[in-house]
């Protein structure tokens, strides 16, 4: 069964459905490479689609062991990791480490439902000066391209 689509005019407007604006990439992020680790579907297919609405190229893998992987030796430097802490078979503080074990300064962007400020949750180890920030679950997607943005800028 198909339903027809009615629009409806209010007095003084116009008949033309009008699109929201396009967000306007961020121009810092533009030819970045992204790592993404989530392994929720839809939240790995939003941040995906958030960052390369940006400008960026996206990696996504959904297990921590698939991180290492991707990041491993012979392959593509990222420019930054977005990472869920609750990963099936490796968890997100022990990739971090791992990755930032051969690149110490990468930025990290942690995206989870489980914390509730910037460090509760993370080991000491994971902070100390270097570039990490904390985004809880359910986020703004322009928070998410801000908050890499200002990573990298801080790694740089």
């Amino acid at each position: 069964m198909v339903l027809p689509v009615l629009f409806l005019q209010l007095a003084g407007t116009s008949a033309v459905p009008t699109e929201p604006p396009a967000s306007i990439p961020n121009p810092s992020l533009r030819g970045r490479h992204i790592l993404v680790v989530e392994d929720e579907a839809l939240i790995a297919m939003l941040l995906q689609d958030v960052l390369e609405d940006a400008g960026c190229t996206v990696t996504v893998v959904h297990d921590g062991y698939a991180a290492l992987d991707a990041a491993g030796p012979g392959t593509a430097r990222f420019d930054a990791l977005v990472v869920n802490l609750g990963l099936p078979n490796l968890n997100g503080t022990e990739v971090i480490a791992r990755l930032r074990a051969a690149q110490p300064l990468l930025p990290v962007l942690v995206v989870t439902g489980s914390v509730q400020s910037k460090q509760d949750g993370l080991p000491r180890s994971l902070l100390g000066g270097r570039p990490i920030a904390v985004l809880g679950k359910p986020f703004d997607p322009d928070a998410v391209t801000q908050a890499v943005a200002d990573l990298i800028a801080e790694a740089e």
